[in-house]
């Protein structure tokens, strides 16, 4: 055998060894390269209301405050898995929308075994609940920002370590989606879908747009939109001002017949027998 092959032996155990050592001290350092990696994970982003938050990177356990923004998750994580990064939903979409919510538990099996929290329309929304279900984030509707504010909500929940955002499909619907579903695809770390559909809005309102900015005043029909037509069928009955459904009625054309009354999102209307109305706002 010649002297090469009789160094070998050595060289080898000399490897062995260094190898050991470099996996001991990656070890004594693992601590930290955990708390860098975890830090690396939370991003920064600004909600619907101006607020600055802190917030994981591809959340997996979000509450929607509302169920009616589970519009909004559909989209981003697809229809086959809408549930796979949500903790829990609001119990209104249940409630006062079971047309859609019935649809989506014979197509998604998973819809038969997810949370519902209260809404915080309701203002029962538990902050404990959301403590319990291991929230790694809480998502609101704008329109509640004074509600969540006030009755302590928001705050309760960050000392719980348990951020909260605000989004905004409501009060202004064509101004607000896109940053909204921006937020969101930051959030879930979805951006590809989030940019898909964002594509696919803006396609579509350009559309109606290139037809409505061309319209002349007297062109423009008067439109009464109904709130929650039905809702309570023994009362006539609320429209919209300049929020809301109000605004698509402009952006679409029309001239919307609760704008001239209403300074704020809307209000009720009453019948009398003369037929005249007494509008109320609200």
């Amino acid at each position: 055998m010649d002297r090469h092959s009789q160094s070998v032996p050595g060289w080898f155990a000399w490897l062995t060894r260094r190898v050991a050592l470099m996996a001991a001290l990656a070890l004594l350092a693992a601590p930290g390269i955990r708390s860098a990696q975890a830090a690396d994970t939370m991003i920064e982003v600004t909600d619907l209301a101006g607020r600055t938050v802190k917030v994981k990177k591809g959340v997996q356990r979000a509450i929607l405050g509302e169920g009616r923004l589970f519009s909004a998750t559909v989209v981003l994580m697809g229809k086959d898995k809408p549930f796979a990064r949500l903790a829990a939903i609001g119990d209104d979409l249940p409630k006062f929308d079971p047309d859609t919510w019935n649809r989506y538990l014979a197509d998604v099996p998973a819809a038969k075994s997810v949370t519902l929290v209260r809404a915080l329309a309701s203002s029962d929304f538990s902050v404990e609940k959301a403590i319990t279900l291991d929230a790694d984030l809480v998502i609101l509707s704008l329109g509640f920002l004074d509600k969540a504010m006030q009755s302590g909500v928001v705050d309760n929940l960050a000392k719980a370590g348990i951020p909260t955002i605000f989004i905004d499909f409501r009060e202004r619907p064509t101004q607000n989606t896109v940053p909204s579903m921006l937020l969101l695809g930051r959030v879930f770390d979805r951006m590809d879908a989030a940019n898909s559909f964002i594509d696919y809005y803006s396609q579509q309102m350009r559309r109606v747009y290139n037809v409505t900015t061309r319209l002349k005043q007297d062109q423009r029909p008067l439109v009464f939109a109904e709130q929650a037509a039905g809702l309570n069928p023994s009362a006539c009955c609320q429209s919209f001002g300049n929020f809301n459904f109000g605004e698509f009625v402009s952006e679409a054309g029309g001239m919307n017949w609760g704008s001239k009354y209403f300074s704020g999102a809307g209000g009720m209307v009453i019948r009398r027998r003369s037929s005249s109305m007494i509008r109320n706002s609200c």
